[in-house]
């Protein structure tokens, strides 16, 4: 790898924070999308809600003065190191591509900046310990991170961050082997230390080390201020932004004459997510240091370049920044949790034996049978990453010209991919959340489990081999923190089982989709496509009967089945779906017209027993559907009952509100079903009062509804109302964004905000303000005739009139 030219600086001080931007692969394994997260609420899934509270933020981070309005907006991004894990830049790319956009603008930035030296560095692939896996898997890790990294940043990595820092020495001579200059630590990783003769068992973290490998190989090691990091995360440094950059420059050695860089490692999410505005600290941070002098904002290949390692270190064999027993957090009970947790862990150690065992009888199976498609199966595995980045069928098809010796036929080529996939999931099975938390039963290890059963399926149905019971065995041992659960298996059995997925369970999902909606999208998820060569639906009272003929296709496999298929719904939730194969043994239409005539002229009855004569029984009901559309469809299908309630609650409310406010003044406890009753009409007419407020009037009607509530003890939750208010703002500035007459757009935004000062909700108007920044570059000419009116906004909203185009000012 070509090394960047150096950037001249006589300066001693520098200054480097390093954030570690991750999500785990939250994605379904079989319709590669992410299904709805009831903990994330109110988002979707916790990739949504933690960019909304962190990665966002900090790529326009806040400048404010004393009183809260917003002088200065920073791209964090520019002025720090960061590494991005892959699975979350792929999300960001699908989901929040400007935010993206704004990563990969302050990486280009910060090569200008730092003598061709980019603040991105890269990520092993899926945040697997890596002391913890084979050599061989180490490389696909490291491997797949750079392609990755190369395809986003458009440049090689210097250095690559090791998932919770773990290391050994293996590690460091399959990064050195790939091309990483350096890799940063922990202090407590740091082994023996040698400068100028002398030897030393702590390492300064002030300047870089070089680290000689067995090979002859080199790598530089940058062990970050422990104390800093410790006090960033869990001591409030972030609190005040003036006392975090004063605590960073008292970290210099004022009597040291060379060259010191004082820096930092810590998770991204600290800035925003963990810390609620820790990255307005973290701007107002590097807009100190920007004026300084003697100091420089540095990062780490930039820093390694000016100053190349003239002492020497060694690593702790096997250690990592967050276990004090090595890397045991990953494969015993060893005692690190979470703060406050009295849970066990004893379900670690069986866990990582388990996957283990399972990993080399996948490996077994991917070399047998990849030989046979393969010039080299392990080459092939390492390619197989330009296909994960470019998911399309020529793709994967130029792919296989590639790795394969000769042309393949269309089942060698889908049996080559399944191989492909199969060794996918056997590595995105071992990603590190899984071990971390307290249970067994958390979200992240159900979805590593469900990562095995995936490739545990692409194994068994293809490849002639039976995994699933010995592995099951294994799991036993497994013992859970729940008596409901008891154990690995049990767990298995009730999670990760019923989420298996085949063709069948894609088309059953299309079909029951089509009676709810006319028209469902043919793609299911990010992974499956069905084409529907011909459809009937037909509808008697509550009842409906759908019948077609239909081709399924894995876009990820290019497998495919055609089928013919037939859903009956009863009514309310209860739906059943059949099907078999289009094998030409079947006339379609005439099986169509025979169950559209029993449908409409018979009974329900006597059109199941029909269908049973053809079909072996029914295969799928609407708890098999996925998530989100699962939940739309009970939403959609509830909403009259809902309604009914509803109305209820208010009816009765409106009887006894005056018997309410008589027991408040008796002080006499309100019975919670009628306080449940009053609560819910309450919000109900809040919400509706708020949604078409227009001025003062509707503003005095709010206050009385509140005051009203007030004595029986209503008060509003700003949980639930704060991203009601955001959304309805989001609405009135895209209204600016298309009107031809401002009218009272803003007016109504304007009595939004004081609705939510009326309630007491604060909610964070990062957002907001950046919309209407980019609304009004984009809407100057028009938005210029009403320039008072567009700066009184902008200050209700927090945000200097400087940030406006210079036409609003």
């Amino acid at each position: 790898m070509k090394t960047p030219e150096r950037r001249e600086d006589r300066r001693k001080r520098f200054f480097c924070i390093h954030g570690h931007f991750y999500q785990p692969p939250r994605a379904n394994p079989w319709t590669e999308a992410i299904e709805v997260e009831d903990s994330a609420a109110p988002y979707h899934d916790w990739n949504e809600r933690i960019c909304a509270e962190c990665y966002a933020p900090n790529s326009h981070a806040r400048i404010v003065n004393g009183s809260g309005q917003v002088q200065r907006m920073i791209n964090n991004y520019e002025w720090i190191s960061f590494n991005v894990g892959p699975t979350l830049l792929a999300w960001m790319e699908r989901h929040e591509p400007r935010v993206l956009e704004a990563i990969l603008d302050a990486d280009v930035k910060s090569a200008r900046r730092c003598g061709g030296h980019g603040n991105a560095i890269a990520q092993a692939f899926n945040h697997t310990i890596l002391p913890l896996s084979s050599r061989r898997d180490k490389s696909v890790q490291v491997r797949w991170g750079i392609e990755v990294f190369r395809h986003y940043f458009h440049r090689e990595p210097e250095g690559m961050w090791l998932p919770e820092t773990a290391v050994d020495t293996e590690t460091l001579e399959v990064l050195a082997e790939n091309g990483m200059r350096f890799v940063v630590l922990s202090p407590r990783q740091a082994g023996k230390v040698r400068w100028e003769g002398s030897e030393s068992d702590t390492a300064d973290p002030r300047q870089a080390y070089r680290c000689r490998l067995p090979s002859g190989r080199e790598i530089a090691l940058f062990y970050y201020d422990g104390e800093t990091a410790q006090r960033i995360a869990f001591e409030k440094l972030l609190r005040d932004g003036e006392h975090f950059y004063q605590h960073m420059n008292s970290r210099f050695d004022p009597g040291r004459p060379e060259a010191q860089l004082v820096h930092v490692a810590t998770d991204g999410e600290t800035f925003g997510h963990h810390h609620r505005f820790g990255e307005m600290a973290l701007a107002y941070l590097i807009s100190r240091l920007e004026g300084e002098e003697e100091a420089a904002l540095t990062n780490y290949g930039e820093f390694l370049s000016l100053h190349p390692p003239v002492a020497e270190a060694e690593i702790v064999e096997n250690s990592s920044w967050s276990c004090a027993h090595g890397v045991e957090r990953w494969r015993s009970d060893c005692g690190c949790r979470p703060s406050g947790s009295s849970a066990h862990q004893r379900w670690r150690e069986p866990l990582r034996e388990a996957l283990n065992h399972l990993k080399t009888r996948l490996d077994e199976v991917f070399e047998r049978e990849g030989r046979a498609l393969f010039r080299d199966p392990w080459a092939a595995c390492d390619a197989y990453i330009g296909v994960l980045i470019e998911r399309s069928e020529g793709r994967a098809r130029r792919f296989l010209a590639e790795v394969t010796p000769r042309d393949l036929t269309e089942e060698e080529s889908t049996r080559a991919l399944k191989l492909l996939e199969m060794q996918r999931h056997g590595q995105l099975m071992f990603t590190s959340c899984a071990w971390f938390f307290d249970e067994i039963s958390g979200i992240e290890t159900v979805q590593i489990l469900r990562f095995a059963a995936r490739a545990i399926q692409l194994a068994e149905k293809n490849f002639r081999v039976t995994l699933e019971e010995e592995f099951l065995g294994l799991l036993e041992k497994a013992p859970s923190n729940h008596s409901d659960i008891e154990n690995g298996r049990v767990l298995w059995e009730q999670e990760v089982r019923p989420a298996v997925t085949d063709l069948e369970r894609v088309l059953a999902h299309f079909a029951i989709n089509r009676i709810f909606r006319e028209e469902p999208s043919p793609l299911v998820g990010n992974a499956y496509s069905v084409t529907s060569l011909d459809a009937s639906i037909q509808e008697t009272g509550h009842a409906h009967f759908a019948v077609g003929d239909a081709e399924v296709v894995s876009l990820v496999t290019l497998e495919r089945t055609r089928a013919i298929y037939a859903a009956v719904h009863f009514g309310g939730l209860d739906v059943q779906f059949f099907w078999m194969p289009h094998d030409g043994r079947n006339d379609y239409d005439a099986l169509k017209a025979e169950w559209t005539d029993a449908f409409r002229n018979g009974s329900l009855g006597d059109l199941y027993q029909r269908l049973l004569e053809v079909f072996q029984g029914p295969t799928h009901q609407l708890k098999d559907l996925f998530r989100d559309e699962q939940r739309k469809i009970v939403q959609d299908t509830l909403r009259e009952r809902v309604t009914d309630y509803q109305v209820l609650f208010e009816q009765l409310f409106d009887q006894d509100h005056a018997l309410l406010n008589r027991l408040a003044v008796l002080r006499y406890p309100i019975p919670e079903p009628m306080r449940m009753a009053a609560r819910v009409a309450t919000e109900r007419r809040i919400r509706e009062q708020i949604r078409w407020l227009e001025g003062p009037d509707d503003l005095r009607a709010l206050s009385q509804l509140l005051e009203q509530a007030r004595p029986w003890g209503y008060r509003p939750d700003a949980s639930k109302f704060e991203r009601f208010f955001l959304l309805l703002l989001e609405d009135r500035i895209l209204e600016l964004s298309e009107a031809e007459v401002l009218g009272s757009i803003l007016k109504r935004a304007e009595a939004i905000l004081e609705a939510a000062a009326l309630m007491r909700v604060k909610p964070n108007l990062w957002n907001i303000q950046n919309l209407f920044v980019e609304v009004s570059r984009e809407r100057a000419d028009f938005l210029g005739a009403h320039k008072e009116e567009v700066i009184g906004f902008a200050s209700r909203i927090q945000l200097n009139p400087k940030a406006l185009p210079p036409s609003l000012r």
